[in-house]
């Protein structure tokens, strides 16, 4: 398992909970590390598509499949489809030990330790994310964007306006959250607890 940024108090440095950078006013950035979550890769072909669709309604109560790009969420199973034939399943407990052997022709995948969850809200959390990544805010909420941070690919999940869920490779995670800290700090930001075992801390 990939080292979590969330360590004691005293070894946080610059990330240790609480307010940092401009004083007065409320903090208009706020970072949450979102722990206890399992992510799932699962991939198909063109040709598996209607029986992936089938695939998601059986086995995990998914209504339809999102479109490239997109998410949806249903009973607390959040589903990204970050590329044309992959998508990523985010569940509050691991599921490939309970999966079907049926399953198999999807490639099942615990990606879950490749990723940390970065939840950065607040008035000014899209101009912050603007100023690492060229990338569209603009979009509807539910939009899953890949895009990159200092030639580091990261995924942006929207989830309202002054919401947004950021998947960062583990191995670049610390030093490209630090990146993001020195900027929101002109904002005033606030470093919370990590928030585990909930989906809720990612709804808007």
């Amino acid at each position: 398992m990939a080292e979590r940024l969330t360590k004691p108090a005293e070894s946080l440095g610059r990330l240790s909970v609480g307010r940092h950078g401009k004083k007065g006013g409320k903090p208009k950035v706020e970072f949450t590390e979102i722990q206890g979550f399992t992510i799932t890769q699962f991939a198909f072909f063109p040709e598996q598509k209607t029986a992936a669709k089938a695939m998601l309604k059986r086995q995990f109560s998914v209504p339809s499949m999102p479109d490239p790009a997109s998410s949806c969420r249903e009973k607390g199973c959040l589903c990204l489809r970050p590329e044309l034939g992959k998508l990523w399943l985010v569940t509050e407990k691991p599921m490939l030990a309970d999966l079907p052997a049926s399953m198999d022709k999807y490639y099942p995948l615990d990606i879950s330790a490749s990723k940390l969850c970065l939840l950065v809200t607040g008035p000014e959390a899209g101009t912050l994310i603007n100023r690492q990544a060229a990338v569209d805010l603009s979009c509807p909420d539910g939009q899953f964007m890949a895009t990159a941070m200092h030639h580091v690919g990261v995924h942006i999940l929207k989830v309202s306006e002054d919401r947004y869920l950021l998947m960062l490779p583990s191995s670049f995670a610390e030093s490209l959250t630090y990146g993001l800290f020195d900027i929101a700090c002109q904002f005033g930001v606030k470093v919370n607890n990590p928030a585990k075992g909930s989906l809720k801390g990612i709804e808007g």
